[in-house]
């Protein structure tokens, strides 16, 4: 028995079926990641070093160069990039397309512990899954006072519940690779020196820089007491109180301390850019998507972290915080665009069937054929993995036409064996097997 039989003599069943795909198809379609185009981008990782106020040329020979050595070889990279500016830089490696990133990410991390020592002032380099620096934001955020809060400069005032609290409730949203606190100002140890001075004891500026960055605990190897060993360990690294003790330099055996020619005092970074909205000052706020993220859940997810914080502990420092960029504003543009055009060709199709068909049987049976088409084929847009995107969704519009076409050829065949004068059941056996060759070509 082929299809067409047992179509014919089974009509329950294959209604039953028809029922379960719509079904399936509007859960897919509820399930369907959107976006604006297909994500036909490389699968990129960005190590980022940092090195305050090292020139180009330093940051590529004692923190780029090294990363570039341990990194090559990495299985699946396609590419790798590196970028060195004033005190930061950083790689980017690319990938092939459908790369396990889980596994390239542990390998990355594990050859970065095998770097050689940095520089002692060198931040540790850090490792970014997605947008590198030089990529578009997802999203952007403005924290600003509410009316009533005197506060005329967040970035010293709310630092600290900047890094603590909203920071990691913004990492926390699925997707999000980076959240940058583009407003911050963060505190740094301040040592202001009096060069005359240093100049008449005998040491310069890149002496003192050197003995304050050295001084750090390290180990003196064991030593064997009796039966016990024991750890020697020197101990280098004070608390910022206890800095100024540090020992610079000896003047007839009397040692010269620190904080005899040097001040020092903990302080916020200088300013170098402020962030105003209609005259109020605010802290700016931006967050990298990773490659495998969807932008509408990952800014419906920032929209629920607004909220929760705006409720929270924004609002108990008087403070309010507004997403100045949306990028799935345009997405669902697009899609929505694209989305009535598809509903206004169905339209149009089953309007122009029945402008020349005036059967409501053949209607019906006919205009079943599109929803049921486009339901499978989210059904198998789910099930590969894909998004739903202008691309897509144009396809499904192009495909209603087709599917239409398909079903006319079908109807027509079997109203013309009707009309020879066989059964409606031999006719519609006869004519749909007919046909059935051409289309499926």
């Amino acid at each position: 028995m082929n299809l067409e039989q047992f179509s014919l003599k089974n009509p329950a069943a294959i209604a039953a079926a028809a029922l379960l795909v719509l079904l399936f198809g509007w859960i897919a379609m509820a399930r369907l990641p959107i976006q604006l185009l297909p994500d036909t981008r490389q699968p990129q990782l960005f190590v980022q070093v940092g090195w305050r106020e090292a020139a180009p040329n330093e940051i590529e020979e004692a923190l780029i160069e090294p990363i570039e050595e341990v990194m090559r070889g990495l299985p699946g990279m396609k590419e790798m990039r590196a970028n060195a500016g004033r005190g930061f830089g950083g790689v980017t490696l690319s990938f092939d397309i459908g790369t396990d990133m889980t596994r390239v990410l542990l390998d990355v991390v594990s050859r970065l512990n095998t770097l050689p020592t940095l520089p002692p002032d060198a931040d540790e380099p850090q490792v970014f899954a997605g947008d590198n620096w030089q990529g578009a934001n997802a999203a952007s955020m403005l924290v600003r006072p509410l009316p009533g809060n005197p506060v005329s400069d967040p970035a010293s005032v709310y630092q600290k519940l900047m890094e603590e609290v909203v920071e990691p409730r913004l990492a926390q949203v699925p997707g999000v690779s980076r959240v940058n606190l583009e407003g911050g100002r963060p505190r740094e140890v301040r040592i202001s020196f009096d060069p005359h001075r240093l100049a008449a004891l005998g040491l310069t500026p890149a002496r003192v820089a050197e003995l304050v960055t050295s001084a750090r605990d390290s180990s003196a190897g064991f030593v064997n007491v009796g039966r016990r060993q024991f750890t020697v360990r020197f101990t280098g690294k004070e608390p910022v109180s206890e800095l100024g003790s540090l020992i610079v330099a000896w003047s007839n055996d009397r040692p010269l301390y620190l904080r005899e020619v040097a001040d020092i005092q903990i302080a916020y970074q200088d300013a170098r850019a402020f962030t105003y909205r209609n005259g109020v000052p605010g802290y700016y706020i931006t967050v990298n998507r990773t490659s495998e993220s969807n932008t509408v859940v990952l800014l419906d997810g920032i929209k629920e972290a607004i909220a929760e914080l705006n409720a929270g502990p924004l609002a108990d420092e008087q403070l309010v915080m507004d997403l100045s960029w949306d990028a799935s504003v345009y997405v669902r543009r697009a899609i929505g665009f694209v989305q009535e055009s598809l509903i206004i060709g169905v339209l149009l199709a089953v309007g122009g069937l029945w402008y020349f068909l005036r059967g409501p049987r053949a209607l019906l049976v006919l205009a079943a054929t599109i929803p049921l088409s486009l339901a499978f084929a989210i059904i198998t847009l789910e099930l590969l993995g894909r998004t739903l995107n202008v691309i897509s969704l144009a396809g499904l519009a192009f495909s209603t036409g087709i599917v239409t076409d398909a079903a006319l050829i079908v109807q027509g065949n079997i109203l013309r064996y009707v009309q020879e004068g066989r059964s409606a059941m031999q006719a519609t056996l006869d004519g749909a097997r007919e046909v059935m060759p051409a289309l499926f070509a």
